[in-house]
């Protein structure tokens, strides 16, 4: 039992229970198969070394988590936190060997040292928190002094041209897909709404800054739809 839980928190664990089934299928077709390519960029952008510990924080099934895997190695360690049980077994199921990995936890609170971590990394979670820069402070404690913290997020495009379609795209051909491949309704609802209300890149960025970190960058992905911001402690 995880102690602290927000009635935010509930929510999003018990939305993302009924999605898991689902999860990794669904982002496959709304990223157009990209959203992997997306966690290997991020994963080469956080600085980390052969034989380091990484965390992903709001690992979901692992993809992220898997990446900053390879780039650490064999001697290294990347290990998934996650508040949602069920998310964290799907991960397991698709691969046995993150079974040991796994730390259910919030990413307001998490259970470890100050300056464990070489980097600590989160993709398309952060949308999901109770508090923002809680979040971001806790993933700068557990980074060393010098390592980075790493966020994955959606972004809106800069270009006029690029913008209306992919308003278009996030607000009725996402759900749709959803729908058709047997995601609940209210789960992508709520995806494309945490996507248009989700701060600006400016914004985080600003966030990263207030949360004590420096050397803040901005990596725009898929015309500016994604974007990676890295910050060092």
């Amino acid at each position: 039992m995880i102690q602290g839980v927000t009635e935010k928190e509930q929510r999003i664990r018990e939305l993302f229970a009924r999605v898991a089934p689902r999860y990794d299928l669904v982002n496959a077709l709304m990223s157009f198969g990209r959203h992997r390519a997306w966690k290997r960029k991020a994963a080469r952008l956080s600085g980390l070394q052969t034989g380091d510990c990484v965390l992903d924080i709001g690992c979901g099934t692992g993809d992220l988590m898997l990446a900053a895997n390879e780039v650490v190695g064999r001697k290294g360690l990347a290990v998934g936190v996650d508040i949602c049980e069920p998310m964290l077994r799907a991960a397991v199921e698709r691969h046995p060997e993150l079974r040991e990995r796994m730390v259910l936890a919030r990413a307001e609170a998490l259970p470890f040292r100050t300056g464990c971590a070489g980097a600590t990394l989160t993709g398309f979670t952060l949308r999901n928190v109770s508090d923002l820069r809680v979040t971001i402070s806790e993933m700068a404690r557990v980074a060393r002094p010098g390592g980075k913290v790493v966020l994955l997020e959606t972004s809106t495009p800069r270009s006029r041209l690029v913008r209306p379609f992919w308003r278009l795209y996030m607000a009725h051909i996402v759900p749709r897909l959803a729908r058709l491949l047997g995601a609940p309704r209210d789960a992508y609802d709520y995806f494309q709404c945490s996507v248009r209300e989700f701060r600006s890149r400016q914004e985080l960025a600003e966030d990263m800054r207030a949360s004590g970190l420096a050397d803040v960058e901005i990596h725009e992905l898929a015309f500016g739809a994604v974007c990676v911001h890295v910050g060092t402690r």
